[in-house]
């Protein structure tokens, strides 16, 4: 049986000496912090709790921590007594353009010792952290809870598959560092770059609404597809008028072959960048592969991207994206991560709350 942790919620499944999944409060930030900065790499604690801290006490937010049951109680102990960590927060933007109230998972840790038949097992953890935040998202109204997982963290990856999470896709993390003059190319015959204009923003949603339908998105049966394509219009419509540090354009005779879109100060998968660039779309029209519009488009952003300090580049695409994968291989990028997608299906047509 599993049990009712205080203040509501349900533990993991197991002996009554598991964990118990607690709701975070706010004298509990800072054990949190040093706990995800234990187990994460590469953010930095500051980093941490600026990400962490937001969702503390947010309206439209689910953080959640494991305890040891003698520590479920009180509040206020060291990282100790802290065995996992999972916080939450609902994707405002994705879920007004899709229909669907949709979270996604910020922050996935679990601790413990992994022994045959113990309920502190750390997938075990993740697996309970993840039913406790769907129960409590459901509550809420939300139908879909997403969640990207490195590949090499196998503990939340079972934990995923043991919560009733669905796996929908890799990602691959492309990376290169900048150097000066490097990468330079010559437009294919016919064809030029330049600054997308608004006037070019009919022709880009076209474009756009074709281009992505190899993402997460489209292998969701949660959400209409005709929405996904029209989500990834608006995105291309933002980031002219004003979303992203700037827009590419490869365009012959005036009319735009493709795209490819760049950021700065920003985050990529949940973590900040600092004098990092992010390449956020990059599509090429119906009809143009082959032809080189792609290649001028990563130079260019490169050449943009060095001319404003930034040192190094990162841009992701799906594991089964050969021409993408073809294309940053060919621009001096090195895969630098691999995480898998999941999501858990809420509410009256998913599993978890109901």
């Amino acid at each position: 049986m599993a049990k009712t942790a205080p203040g509501g919620g349900t533990d993991n499944p197991g002996p009554s000496t598991g964990p118990v999944i607690v709701p975070a409060r706010a004298e509990d930030l800072d054990a949190a912090v040093s706990f995800a900065a234990r187990t994460s790499r590469g953010a930095t604690s500051d980093d941490i709790r600026s990400s962490l801290g937001a969702l503390f006490g947010a309206s439209d937010s689910v953080v959640l921590l494991a305890r040891p049951a003698a520590a479920a109680m009180p509040a206020g102990h060291g990282d100790g007594d802290i065995a996992g960590l999972l916080a939450a927060g609902a994707l405002a933007w994705d879920s007004a353009e899709l229909g669907v109230a949709i979270a996604r998972v910020r922050y996935l840790h679990s601790g413990g010792e992994a022994a045959p038949g113990r309920s502190d097992m750390p997938e075990t953890i993740a697996a309970a952290l993840l039913l406790g935040a769907g129960e409590r998202g459901a509550a809420m109204g939300w139908r879909a809870l997403w969640l990207r997982v490195p590949a090499g963290d196998l503990a939340a990856a079972r934990g995923a598959e043991q919560a009733g999470a669905e796996y929908m896709g890799t990602l691959v993390t492309f990376a290169r560092a900048l150097a000066s003059g490097d990468d330079e190319r010559e437009p294919p015959g016919g064809m030029m770059l330049r600054s997308a204009a608004s006037a070019d923003i009919p022709a880009l949603r076209r474009i756009a609404a074709v281009a992505f339908r190899g993402g997460r998105y489209h292998h969701d049966r949660l959400v209409d597809p005709d929405r996904v394509d029209a989500m990834w219009a608006d995105s291309v419509e933002n980031a002219v008028r004003g979303r992203a540090s700037a827009v590419l354009v490869a365009s012959e005779a005036g009319e735009p072959r493709g795209f490819i879109t760049l950021h700065r100060d920003t985050t990529f998968n949940g973590d900040p960048l600092h004098e990092t660039g992010v390449i956020g779309l990059i599509a090429v029209a119906p009809g143009q592969g082959g032809r080189g519009a792609g290649h001028l488009l990563v130079s260019g952003a490169l050449r943009v991207f060095r001319e404003a300090g930034v040192r190094s580049v990162q841009v992701g695409t799906q594991a089964d994206n050969r021409a993408a994968l073809s294309l940053y291989a060919g621009s001096g990028f090195r895969p630098e991560a691999v995480c898998l997608d999941y999501r858990l299906a809420l509410g009256p047509r998913g599993g978890a709350g109901g």
